[in-house]
């Protein structure tokens, strides 16, 4: 883990550099951590100038490359919107003409979605309800709702929700 470390830091420095090069705007270094999970690649915060990568993408060998050259770039470009433009008189936009113009200046494309295959941070369980025309998969949240006392109707036949016969909750 200490040499992927190591690799994604450097890549950063490079990133950096670069960007002070080509804008002369000296950047305050974000701190990077690898915490995130789920379908997340990665995520700026402004408050703690820090970017979170998905763990489980860059220890994947078929998915850190894009880790390293894309998500890095687009999660830096984010930080240097929110020290250059902010505290500002207008709307910044999540991916506007700032981040735009910040990917540009990182030599990135900016895009906004990963195409990298994850899964899901938690495992949703449901169980089926019927109502009168069709059969309803209902959270354990919303179950544990009706079950003090909250009352759902079907939209479309307008007939209270009844917890099927037999039925057992199931991983979707």
């Amino acid at each position: 883990m200490e040499k992927i470390k190591e690799l994604f830091e450097e890549k950063l420095t490079k990133l950096i550099e670069l960007y002070e090069e080509k804008t002369s705007f000296k950047l305050k270094r974000p701190i990077i951590t690898y915490d995130l999970k789920g379908k997340v690649a990665g995520k700026a915060l402004r408050k703690t100038n820090q970017i979170k990568l998905n763990i489980d993408l860059v220890m994947n060998e078929k998915t850190r490359t894009e880790m390293l050259e894309q998500t890095l770039g687009h999660e830096l470009a984010h930080i240097i919107v929110n020290q250059k433009h902010r505290p500002s008189s207008y709307r910044i936009l999540p991916h506007g003409w700032e981040w735009q113009t910040a990917m540009h200046n990182l030599n990135l494309n900016p895009e906004i979605y990963h195409t990298m295959e994850t899964k899901p941070a938690r495992i949703t369980y449901k169980i089926e309800y019927t109502c009168g025309c069709q059969t309803h998969k209902i959270t354990k949240i919303k179950h544990n709702k009706i079950l003090n006392g909250d009352n759902y109707v079907c939209r479309k036949c307008n007939n209270r929700l009844q917890l099927k016969e037999g039925a057992e909750f199931f991983a979707a």
